[in-house]
């Protein structure tokens, strides 16, 4: 089913070019980057996760390797394959908690751009925002 209104009967750009010509001349140089911290933020998902995974997974090789003579830096010998899918659950949960209210935050600016609001949240009352933080989570 498509959605029938004036607004979704055209495209807006042509091309490429057409779509950056459009942009600078309408909204201006800044509006090629908007978005772009909740998008940086988003690109540190990674970097976290391997970084929680190694972290935990010395902290663990240490725990085993005392009283034995294996290096806890060649953790191979200390943990089996439970402990390694542990690891990465693990590790993806925590890089997920750290980023995902990133996600949110760049659906709702998008979600703002689009019927043209600017979420000014200091002007908002204190009210209208626990509305909005009850229905979203009421949504999830």
């Amino acid at each position: 089913m498509q959605l029938q209104s004036p607004l979704h009967q055209a495209q807006p750009f042509s091309g490429l070019y057409d779509a950056f010509r459009t942009i600078l001349r309408e909204e201006g140089f800044a509006a090629l980057y908007k978005g772009i911290v909740p998008g940086l933020m988003l690109v540190s998902h990674g970097a976290i996760q391997f970084t929680v995974y190694e972290e935990l997974r010395k902290v663990i090789a240490n725990s085993r390797s005392k009283g034995t003579r294996v290096d806890a830096q060649s953790s191979g010998e200390l943990l089996n394959s439970g402990d390694y899918a542990v690891l990465g659950g693990t590790s993806k949960i925590a890089a997920m908690l750290l980023t995902y209210p990133f996600q949110v935050i760049r659906a709702r600016l998008l979600q703002f751009r689009k019927r043209n609001v600017k979420p000014l949240l200091h002007l908002v009352p204190v009210s209208n925002i626990n509305n909005c933080l009850k229905k979203h989570f009421r949504d999830l």
